[in-house]
């Protein structure tokens, strides 16, 4: 992240010696410390389920998406019924996701949310800093 930039410059900075975002890591290492703190092991394995299901169910909405469109090239591999197991594979996660408690799930939406804000951030900060001026 660092490297693309898709972080403030005061967090990019990397350690002479061992050629790391040290600021960026002592910032994680702090949050995460603040996390295990305040929460039990069994709340926060289940947010990173959490968080990981809702990733697992854009990627099988992407894929039928992009086996929908038309002017992509044609897959090396196409996985037999591949669009009726992504249907069925997010229905089973929205299924896995009722089981969840709203606290639970507030609680990943906000990390979710504080992650995607960093992100496009750093992208649309980026993508001023690429565009030339006339002079």
């Amino acid at each position: 992240m660092a490297e693309k930039n898709l972080l403030p410059a005061f967090m990019r900075k990397v350690h002479p010696r061992f050629q790391t975002p040290h600021i960026a890591l002592f910032i994680t290492c702090g949050l995460m410390l603040l996390l295990t703190l305040t929460n039990t092991l069994l709340f926060l394995l289940t947010v990173n389920a959490i968080g990981t299901l809702l990733i697992y169910i854009i990627t099988c909405a992407s894929m039928i998406k992009l086996r929908k469109m038309q002017n992509m090239a044609p897959a090396a591999f196409l996985l037999p019924a591949g669009k009726s197991i992504a249907a069925i594979s997010i229905l089973f996660c929205i299924l896995i996701l009722s089981g969840s408690t709203g606290l639970q799930l507030l609680y990943t939406l906000c990390l979710l949310v504080s992650g995607i804000l960093v992100y496009y951030i750093a992208f649309f900060r980026n993508k001023k800093q690429a565009i030339p001026t006339e002079t």
